[in-house]
């Protein structure tokens, strides 16, 4: 197995409010990803305090992902209140408001032939397994408004009332949506093979436009992103810094910070 990370800044920022970690401790693999909210103050702080902090949680819970007799719903539980409780706390050290942890928090762990993958918020998951690809995109399409780790619940639902719609968009092999619960994470479990490759994106992927500012479609990037010559070492660093080259000769752009984190069993 391996795992590696790579986030960039978007052309319409000053500040990158993406991060992503990956790596592995023990036999488990991990890739967290993060997308700081652009209205919260000190986001991009927020983002990789939650990125660093979910990467010692998951180390405390390492014995848990073993445990076949405990549900991914279960430890996706533990991880929300373990991670809340410690970012909160590290936040405080800067210190900075709490609302620079408003976030998305993306999890993948591989583990035992095993992946799990949890998402606070919208973003995008590629999985290449079976000898197929498949790619899903979450988002919240009537607010624009992802609901993360750290919102109130409460509070969001008396602001938004009657828009508390969350879609799962599925791109392949062919296009469909459907809606999932708004204020739960979304949460998936699957034995994995030799060769599974599973990638975690925030929503900046969406966001890629051609020479005359029109919008690319995100599974148009896709075959850049799997662009990968070996998975050794930094794979994923190389390869996004390939696809910065070839799409800048195509000028090609991103408006939004990108974020991304790949595991692969090999």
């Amino acid at each position: 197995m391996n795992a590696d990370s790579y986030f960039e800044i978007g052309s319409s920022h000053l500040v990158c409010q993406d991060y992503a970690l990956s790596g592995n401790y023990k036999d488990m693999y991990y890739g967290i990803v993060s997308d700081g909210c652009s209205s919260a103050e000190y986001s991009e702080i927020g983002a990789q305090v939650l990125c660093h902090t979910t990467k010692n949680i998951l180390m405390v819970y390492y014995d848990l992902f073993l445990n076949g007799s405990v549900t991914p719903e279960f430890i996706a539980q533990l991880l929300a209140t373990s991670i809340r409780a410690k970012a909160d706390e590290v936040r405080k050290i800067y210190p900075i408001s709490r609302d620079s942890l408003q976030a998305t928090l993306l999890i993948a762990v591989m583990i035992k032939d095993f992946m799990f993958t949890f998402v606070w918020g919208d973003g995008i998951i590629i999985r290449c397994w079976n000898k197929s690809t498949t790619v899903s995109e979450i988002d919240y399409p009537d607010t624009n408004a992802p609901v993360y780790l750290m919102t109130d619940i409460e509070a969001y639902k008396r602001k938004f009332e009657d828009k508390l719609n969350k879609r799962l968009t599925n791109y392949n092999p062919c296009k469909s949506t459907g809606l999932l619960p708004f204020d739960e994470p979304y949460v998936d479990y699957r034995k994995v093979g030799s060769g599974d490759l599973f990638i975690l994106c925030t929503d900046g992927f969406t966001q890629y436009q051609d020479q005359n500012k029109k919008p690319i479609e995100v599974t148009s990037i896709i075959p850049s992103i799997l662009d990968y010559p070996n998975y050794n070492g930094q794979f994923v660093k190389r390869t996004m810094n390939f696809m910065k080259r070839d799409l800048a000769r195509k000028a090609w752009s991103h408006s939004d910070d990108i974020g991304i984190a790949t595991i692969i069993n090999f």
